[in-house]
């Protein structure tokens, strides 16, 4: 791993959750409107994926909803962690989430950006037990949230529903 390599590891483990630093894979791209993307997780193979899944959500997102990308009123990049079922419901180490809100187990989230975070973060599980179809939709849904921060809209679970719902069956085509 060259210098530059791990000072940006570095960087992105330093805003991450202790508890969650152990990504033998990390991968970056652009995507969007210039949008600079880091992925942490476990393989080669599950950031192709969700660096497609993420592309092809990008591409379809605007003329399913409707908005204008020209009505953006911030442009942040993002951190995709690929984490555990377990992780991601660890109350302790995900201290940020408004738990009271959710009755039952949490595939994926959104934490959006702060004057004190550069980045947005959408956090994904890749649990045995979620298919492909599914993960596409956990994918499309937390990218709804994060163009919903960047457009300064409320956040709408029922749209980001929506549009995971309408993505994941657009990927079998």
């Amino acid at each position: 791993m060259n210098l530059l390599n791990l000072a940006i590891l570095s960087y992105a483990l330093a805003y991450t959750p202790e508890e969650l630093s152990n990504f033998a894979q990390q991968s970056e791209f652009d995507t969007y409107d210039g949008i600079h993307v880091r992925y942490f997780g476990n393989s080669s193979e599950e950031s192709r994926k969700i660096q497609d899944y993420i592309d092809h959500a990008n591409d379809v997102f605007w003329a399913f909803t409707g908005y204008d990308h020209s009505e953006l009123c911030k442009s942040q990049d993002v951190d995709v962690l690929d984490i555990t079922l377990e992780e991601i419901n660890n109350r302790s180490s995900m201290r940020w989430v408004s738990w009271h809100i959710f009755s039952h187990k949490v595939y994926g989230l959104y934490r959006p950006t702060y004057a004190y975070r550069e980045r947005a973060e959408i956090f994904i599980s890749h649990d045995v037990t979620i298919s492909e179809k599914q993960r596409a939709y956990l994918v499309a849904h937390e990218l709804s949230h994060y163009w919903q921060d960047m457009l300064c809209r409320d956040q709408s679970e029922d749209d980001a529903d929506a549009f995971g719902r309408w993505f994941m069956h657009l990927s079998d085509d």
